[in-house]
């Protein structure tokens, strides 16, 4: 049996550090990866319109109704659960959206226990994140089309030394043989 060779080369992939702690992975300059990534925020978007909606379903709190009323405490403590718990299950799909993304236990490697809709700088947290990467890709175009300017020029410089050498070569052949 022959030998198997391996040919290796650059595949673009980076690893990025999240907030000075954990790292994620990705090919800043794969398109389809940022067409994903697009998708996912469509979908995270439909899932968070849930936990406006569940907001928008509960009633205002009146604390003396709930302080006078044992009737009253009790059927806002059980909204209060519902409420909580359809957060957390809001939070449970946004994960999922990240780590189809990125990979098993991102959501909870970048986030931990913050609950992925809770808002900085007037955006819920998984959108500040997804922003951030997408950041990255026209940045990472521009320096890689730098690097590919550079290294065609060298590539080109290699072959083109090879090539004048041989018609030099030739040139040189075919110049003994006219003297003969």
């Amino acid at each position: 049996m022959a030998d198997v060779r391996e040919i290796t080369f650059s595949d673009g992939f980076q690893t990025f550090s999240i907030n000075g702690g954990y790292q994620i992975r990705f090919q800043p300059t794969d398109l389809q990866f940022a067409e994903r990534i697009f998708a996912a925020m469509e979908d995270m978007g439909s899932i968070q319109a849930r936990y406006a909606a569940t907001e928008e379903d509960l009633p205002d709190v009146d604390l003396d109704a709930i302080r006078e009323d044992e009737e009253t405490a009790k059927r806002y403590a059980e909204q209060t659960r519902a409420r909580f718990d359809a957060f957390r299950q809001i939070d449970k799909d946004l994960r999922a959206k990240i780590d189809d993304l990125f990979g098993s236990g991102t959501a909870e490697g970048v986030f931990g226990g913050i609950n992925l809709t809770a808002y900085a700088d007037g955006l819920p947290v998984y959108l500040n994140f997804l922003l951030a990467v997408l950041d990255q890709f026209p940045e990472q175009a521009k320096q890689e089309a730098g690097l590919s300017d550079e290294r065609l020029k060298a590539v080109t410089a290699r072959y083109t030394q090879k090539y004048t050498a041989m018609q030099e070569f030739h040139r040189k052949r075919r110049k003994g043989r006219k003297k003969k």
